[in-house]
């Protein structure tokens, strides 16, 4: 548990406080509401990947029984992408820097910042590391198993709008959230920065 009262002295020594332009007890709120939805995210995500890779491993054993090796290699990079999501989002969260009380404010908003900003280029980029390669395992299997028939091509269909709509709320995200935060930081610093000029 982070000790922002220590923090919170440490910084008011330092002359930072009231007269920034957002007040510490703000920093504090927002600091732990990013935390708090990134943490909650990730600990979904993980969870997920628990529950859909023995799936996988379980359909891909079943399959190569019945000798559909291509199938086997689909679940195979199903449960590969399963288990990389989660260290994906551990490697960015890991990213985010702890408030440490002997760290001048400013360097700490300046670390926090870019954190914000690598978290809103993860989600940008969601097709690329996550929607894409659930998209082909998915459908690729599918196909594997089934053929082209209607119905697979049906349930192609709605699993790329889904990841259509999943790659537009993440961007929704980005921009909203994290590029928000990002620039809210960014006024702050300009602020601190103006004032140790002075």
């Amino acid at each position: 548990m982070m000790d922002w009262s220590k923090l919170r002295q440490q910084w008011q020594a330092e002359g930072v406080g009231a007269s920034q332009s957002v007040p510490l007890e703000e920093v504090q709120r927002r600091d732990r509401s990013v935390r708090r939805r990134v943490k909650a995210r990730d600990l979904i995500e993980t969870v997920t990947a628990m529950l859909v890779a023995p799936a996988f491993v379980a359909i891909g054993w079943m399959l190569a029984g019945k000798g559909k090796w291509a199938a086997v290699g689909f679940c195979a990079f199903l449960v590969l992408w399963a288990a990389y999501v989660p260290i994906r989002l551990w490697q960015a969260r890991r990213a985010m820097p702890s408030p440490n009380h002997e760290l001048p404010m400013i360097d700490y908003l300046r670390q926090q910042r870019l954190a914000m900003i690598a978290q809103a280029e993860m989600l940008e980029r969601i097709w690329i590391w996550y929607l894409a390669p659930c998209a082909v395992g998915v459908v690729g299997l599918s196909l594997s198993v089934s053929g082209p028939t209607r119905g697979v091509l049906i349930y192609s269909a709605i699993v790329l709008a889904f990841c259509a709509l999943l790659g537009k709320a993440n961007h929704y995200a980005a921009r909203k959230q994290f590029r928000v935060h990002a620039d809210h930081l960014e006024t702050q610093i300009a602020g601190m920065t103006r004032e140790e000029t002075r």
